[in-house]
């Protein structure tokens, strides 16, 4: 696996900012370099909707490799080999990807997303909510306040959702608050919305460790496409928080 802190991120962002000015550009030169010695023959792109792939198509150029599929909006030229007009209105983000490899010729029978769970982060994740104050097996519901876009929610909205799930349950579950990196404003605002049942983790740092608490979770509380689909992935049911759904059904 190769991870990369791309720039036209948040979370990229937020970790490139940290590094001195005077390494600007390396980590984008480090990644052309890695995929130029991996010699791929083809990438495809997958991207959200409200992001552009001719960023990483430019450095899959730059990085030699002759086959790129990608999501546009207007023709890319050079940038791509083959690429499908994004449908904007598309509300799946695991269907429209896979309408994108469709559009070369790959397809699947069982379109439901799947992960595999690696056991250094499970157990990573297992210590981190131990130390955060729950017991070990205590049932959890797991709030992701970051993402922005059309979905975009005020914290009181998350904290809503939770608490309506707690008192529904009325028993012992806990809330856990989670964000990746570059989403540490919306956590903290979320935190100070619910101080009686936040139970604060530190913003997790890759996809593993995000899955591993999505799948010990009851309920996944999100509106970003990536907790929404590990939580399809972990077979863990997710919810948007109701100013988010209202908006998505179209309901005044």
């Amino acid at each position: 696996m190769v991870t990369f802190n791309a720039p036209w991120t948040a979370s990229g962002t937020a970790a490139l900012n940290a590094e001195p000015s005077t390494m600007r550009g390396d980590a984008e030169m480090h990644l052309v370099r890695k995929l130029r010695r991996s010699h791929f023959d083809a990438a495809v792109l997958f991207s959200p909707s409200s992001q552009s792939a001719l960023p990483a198509a430019l450095l899959c150029r730059m990085a030699g490799i002759p086959l790129t599929l990608a999501h546009v909006r207007e023709p890319a030229h050079g940038l791509l080999s083959d690429e499908l007009l994004d449908d904007t209105a598309a509300d799946d983000d695991t269907r429209r990807q896979l309408a994108l490899v469709a559009h070369v010729g790959m397809r699947t029978a069982d379109e439901r997303p799947r992960l595999r769970l690696l056991p250094k982060d499970t157990h990573q994740m297992r210590n981190a909510l131990q130390q955060a104050g729950l017991r070990f097996g205590q049932r959890y519901v797991l709030v992701c306040p970051g993402g922005g876009g059309a979905r975009h929610c005020q914290p009181a909205a998350f904290a809503a959702a939770a608490d309506v799930l707690l008192d529904a349950w009325a028993d012992d579950t806990a809330v856990v608050l989670c964000a990746l990196p570059g989403e540490e404003a919306a956590l903290a605002e979320l935190r100070a919305t619910m101080p009686q049942r936040g139970h604060v983790l530190l913003p997790t740092v890759s996809i593993g460790e995000l899955a591993a608490l999505a799948a010990g979770a009851r309920v996944v509380v999100a509106t970003d496409d990536l907790p929404l689909t590990v939580a399809a992935a972990a077979r863990v049911p997710a919810v948007l928080p109701g100013e988010a759904l209202r908006r998505e059904m179209n309901f005044s």
